[in-house]
């Protein structure tokens, strides 16, 4: 009878177990991350960043968790953070859209044109027609002086977003500072 009793209680202690692990489940990294986008729109990029770092405890590998919180960290100006976080997520999914163009940015931000130029080749390399990645290379040609070069990235640019006001406007201000006044006037 005493066996029968503690295997009775046992399995009700079991079940009890499996129904409040059930109604008490804990969210997941991609509810985390959700969360955090939240925060982040709102402007509170430190609760944003809290919540990326939880879901990516929960999951290490989520490409979306770096991705954001290196966004979130380049709000506050932790641009070596932000870098950080770009690095692992390249090294998880080296095709991850963007990561490359966020990273080259952040790299230009800090001066450091050369690394910005690596990693919007690497961005074009994956996404031929990523129209911020020939934008940013561009600009950065300009401030090296390489302007026959942001010439080719903004003309680049236009053909895949032949709408453009802004990038004809930059391309004419080019042309302008070149003393290429009739393309100049062709663009505005």
């Amino acid at each position: 009878m005493k066996i029968i009793y503690k295997m009775k209680t046992k399995f009700f202690i079991l079940v009890l177990i499996m129904i409040l692990h059930e109604s008490c489940s804990f969210p997941s990294a991609h509810e985390f991350i959700q969360q955090a986008k939240i925060f982040a729109e709102s402007g509170n990029y430190d609760k944003a960043v809290k919540g990326y770092t939880y879901g990516i405890k929960i999951d290490p590998n989520n490409e979306d968790g770096y991705f954001y919180r290196a966004d979130a960290y380049c709000q506050q100006a932790k641009f070596n953070l932000a870098i950080a976080d770009l690095s692992v997520l390249v090294k998880i999914n080296p095709k991850y859209q963007y990561a490359y163009t966020r990273r080259g940015f952040v790299y230009y931000t800090l001066g450091k044109t050369d690394s910005a130029l690596l990693d919007y080749n690497s961005e074009l390399q994956n996404y031929p027609n990523e129209l911020e990645a020939y934008y940013n290379r561009a600009y950065v040609y300009s401030k090296l002086g390489k302007i026959k070069l942001a010439l080719q990235d903004f003309t680049m640019a236009m053909k895949i977003d032949s709408n453009s006001a802004y990038v004809f406007s930059v391309r004419g201000n080019m042309y302008r500072d070149i003393k290429e006044y009739k393309l100049a006037i062709l663009d505005y």
